[in-house]
């Protein structure tokens, strides 16, 4: 029984010892636990990519008539600006004008427009904004611009297509969003046929 206590005494000595000779011994067992919880919680997490797209994405309308298409962005990161480019057939509609919406300045920054620039021959137009403040930019999705175009000739319709467009931080850092263009679709307005009230 005696020998077991001594037994039992000088082992122990021994794990004290080595714990004060080598106090990293413990902690060569726990770090690899460490290493793993320090990994898992540095992961990044995979922003989603900005998108610019038209709304409606199609729609129809009288020949002869006025109509708006509204710029969208969507997965927007503190958004300090954009621009745009966007072509269509100026043998079936004309774009007049283009507004900022009220997305860019959401958040209590002042939001600039640039533009737009019309090239009526060539179906282009070009629009954007910057904004400037303490505030961040805003995230998430809202409304960029709204185009108004005229259905002014003939045709069975246009594409909306974006040509290039760039959105940028509100640091200034720019990003390239991914696009989804629109179309637009002409219908002949039907004309009102009177006929002469018959009286007896």
């Amino acid at each position: 029984m005696l020998k077991t206590w001594k037994t039992f005494l000088f082992v122990g000595a021994i794990f004290v010892a080595l714990f004060i000779v080598f106090p990293s011994v413990s902690l060569r067992f726990s770090s690899p636990l460490g290493t793993a919880a320090e990994a898992n919680s540095g992961d990044a997490t995979i922003a989603a990519t900005t998108n610019m797209r038209l709304s409606p994405a199609s729609q129809s309308v009288y020949q002869g008539s006025s109509f708006t298409v509204d710029v969208m962005v969507d997965n927007a990161s503190k958004l300090g600006g954009f621009e745009f480019v966007l072509s269509y057939d100026p043998a079936v509609l004309q774009a007049s004008t283009a507004v900022l919406g009220d997305f860019l300045g959401s958040t209590g920054r002042a939001a600039v427009p640039v533009g737009p620039s019309i090239d009526s021959a060539a179906g282009r137009i070009s629009f954007g904004g910057f904004s400037f403040g303490s505030a961040a930019g805003p995230n998430g999705s809202g409304k960029l611009a709204t185009i108004t175009f005229v259905a002014s000739g003939s045709g069975s319709g246009s594409a909306l297509s974006f040509i290039s467009s760039r959105t940028t931080d509100d640091q200034g850092t720019p990003q390239t969003p991914t696009l989804q263009s629109g179309s637009v679709t002409i219908v002949t307005a039907l004309h009102s046929v009177y006929l002469p009230v018959v009286k007896r």
